[in-house]
C-alpha cells in the first residue's frame, strides 16, 4: 500500500509529465508551416510564409493566404486568401481584374505540404499540390 505522500508525489509527476508534454506538442504543431521566411515548394507553385500568411507563386496565377498559417494538433489547417488568374503578354487597361476569394487547405506532416486550393463562392477546384519545406519549386512564370 502507498502512502498518501508517494501517491500525491506521482499524481504531480504525472500532471506535471503531460503539462510539459501537452506544451511541446502545441509548440510543435503551432510552428509546423514554419517561421515567416520559410519556403516550400512544387512543382508549378511556391509557397512563402510571411507573419501574416503566405505569398504564393503559380506557372500563371498568384495568391495570397491573409492570416497566419497555423495548423491544429493533427497538422491540417484551412485558411482564407486571395486568388488571381495570370496570363501571358500585355494586360489591357480596360481588362477587370480576375482576383477573386479562395480557401488554402490541407495538411503537413514532417517537411511535406499537401495543399488543396478552391476558389469562388461554389468552390472551383484550382488544384492540389504536394510542397516540400525548404524547396523553392518549379515555377515557370508565364509572362
Amino acid at each position: 500500500m502507498r502512502s498518501p505522500l508517494t501517491t500525491r508525489l506521482l499524481t504531480l509527476l504525472v500532471v506535471t509529465f503531460a503539462t510539459l508534454c501537452g506544451t511541446q506538442f502545441a509548440q510543435t504543431s503551432a510552428s509546423a508551416a514554419g517561421a515567416a521566411g520559410t519556403t516550400w515548394g512544387g512543382e508549378h507553385i511556391r509557397l512563402q510564409i510571411t507573419t501574416d500568411g503566405a505569398n504564393v507563386d503559380f506557372d500563371c496565377a498568384a495568391g495570397t493566404i491573409t492570416e497566419p498559417v497555423k495548423v491544429d494538433a493533427q497538422g491540417q489547417f484551412r485558411l482564407a486568401g486571395m486568388f488571381t488568374r495570370e496570363q501571358p503578354g500585355p494586360v489591357r487597361k480596360d481588362k477587370t481584374s480576375t482576383t477573386m476569394a479562395a480557401t488554402y487547405s490541407g495538411d503537413i506532416v514532417g517537411d511535406t505540404m499537401r495543399l488543396n486550393i478552391k476558389t469562388g463562392s461554389q468552390s472551383e477546384a484550382v488544384g492540389d499540390y504536394a510542397l516540400t519545406r525548404g524547396s523553392t519549386g518549379h515555377v515557370v512564370k508565364c509572362r
